[in-house]
């Protein structure tokens, strides 16, 4: 146990000296890359896999930061936004801790009620889902997004898609009871005959394919 501590000791003199003589990314606060340095250091060393999650301060700061690319764009004939922004909401709480614990960050924006944002934990890139009078808008955000950033924004927008198509063409018809059945009219989102597709396309122009369990 002594050794062990000495060790230890070891270690943190060596983070001390290299965290002195190292310069790190803009995007981070020094305060963050401290905290990721020591998690490097001793999260590997006993073989933690869970990532660093995004503070506030670090978030707040990465929101004005990098260009913004569109990723897709779902037409939509009627929607219904503030149900449908509630009902995505949900979704994507539940997919926050997806591949491992803190993995993203959903976080709402005042200036824009609209819209949703997903930050990933690596600090690197961010999701943003809009809503609008013509259809869903999804963007990404970010200067340089990582592999893994982008591996896992393939894997929750597919997941994404399979929840918009479940919202706009599910029957409702669970366990075979048919006032369950969801006319049109009450959808939350409606695609025009000629656009009915089109989730079908969205999802050929994603990078990776959705996981199958």
């Amino acid at each position: 146990m002594k050794n062990f501590a000495i060790f230890l000791l070891q270690l943190c003199l060596l983070y001390s000296e290299s965290f002195q003589s190292s310069s790190f990314p803009s995007i981070n606060s020094s305060r963050s890359a401290s905290n990721s340095k020591l998690h490097n250091i001793f999260g590997n060393l006993f073989g933690e896999k869970s990532s660093q999650p995004i503070d506030e301060e670090n978030k707040q700061s990465f929101a004005n930061t990098g260009p913004v690319a569109s990723i897709f764009t779902i037409p939509t004939k009627e929607i219904k936004s503030k149900p449908l922004r509630f009902y995505l909401q949900l979704f994507l709480v539940s997919q926050q801790n997806f591949p491992v614990k803190g993995s993203w960050l959903l976080a709402t924006n005042e200036e824009d009620t609209e819209r949703l944002d997903l930050y990933y934990a690596d600090g690197t890139g961010m999701v943003s889902i809009l809503l609008d009078d013509n259809g869903i808008i999804v963007r990404r955000q970010g200067k340089r997004p990582s592999l893994q950033y982008m591996l896992q924004e393939s894997v929750l927008l597919h997941k994404l898609v399979d929840e918009i198509e479940q919202i706009a063409f599910g029957d409702g018809n669970e366990g075979g009871n048919n006032d369950n059945l969801i006319v049109d009219e009450k959808r939350l989102i409606q695609f025009a005959s000629e656009n009915n597709n089109v989730l079908t396309e969205v999802r050929k122009n994603l990078p990776a394919r959705q996981e199958r369990s």
